[in-house]
């Protein structure tokens, strides 16, 4: 249940300082300093000025949004390990994009993978017909990605959904319009960074409380966490 409105203080303070620092920071040059003429270039692709740290942090984040961050915890806490059968996947699948995959790109002067489409077949129609199928998965993607911090927020500090979804909204296009794909790694960044250190805080305290790693590992243990068949059972018979 969400916390009572008096003590809730602090929780707005400090989520409403997070989303000034994590949206302002970035655009802060783009909104209060020396304006300045920016191409195309400059905007979609961040060219000059983001360094490759920035850039694979920023990519890392890709992976660790907010439905790895809200979900994989659950699954894991109510059907045990088997969900780290995803990381498989992820680990062969991410060498094989850099050294298959990005090559071929580079060497053709392209950008994505539509652009490939587009060589490869000869055809504008190929191009747009995955062009138009990304856009709908990216719509029902985005869905899930607006409500599932909702759902967080109005349990937490008591914020409606609507009003949650309509700020997630506004905020995102406004700061996609004024700061571009530099602006959008620099807030990866901060974010990424964020999350990692609070996660860390979290597991500390947790284990702390619960009495050490060691008692920790025999609770996940005595409760069948770490066997996948005993997971998949209970999820059946549930």
């Amino acid at each position: 249940m969400a916390k009572e409105l008096h003590s809730l203080g602090w929780d707005y303070l400090m989520f409403a300082l997070f989303v000034a620092f994590t949206v302002f920071t970035p655009l802060w040059k783009r909104l209060f300093g020396k304006a300045k003429q920016r191409s195309k270039a400059d905007y979609v692709f961040a060219t000059g000025g983001v360094s490759l740290i920035a850039v694979m942090i920023s990519i890392a984040r890709g992976t660790l949004g907010v439905r790895t961050v809200l979900g994989y915890p659950s699954e894991l806490y109510y059907y045990g390990t088997a969900m780290w059968e995803v990381i498989y996947g992820m680990a062969s699948a991410y060498p094989i994009v850099c050294f298959v995959f990005v090559p071929i790109y580079f060497n053709l002067g392209i950008t994505s993978v539509y652009q490939y489409l587009d060589l490869r077949f000869k055809s504008l129609v190929v191009r747009r017909l995955a062009s138009a199928n990304y856009i709908v998965r990216q719509i029902c993607t985005l869905g899930i990605t607006v409500y599932t911090p909702s759902v967080a927020l109005s349990t937490v500090i008591g914020i409606p959904y609507w009003a949650s979804i309509t700020g997630m909204s506004i905020i995102c296009i406004f700061f996609s319009i004024k700061g571009g794909l530099k602006a959008a790694i620099n807030a990866d960044v901060i974010q990424t960074v964020t999350v990692i250190l609070v996660s860390l805080a979290v597991i500390i305290k947790g284990t702390i409380f619960s009495g050490g790693v060691k008692r920790v590992y025999e609770i996940n243990r005595n409760d069948g966490k770490f066997t996948e068949h005993k997971a998949k059972k209970k999820k059946i018979n549930k």
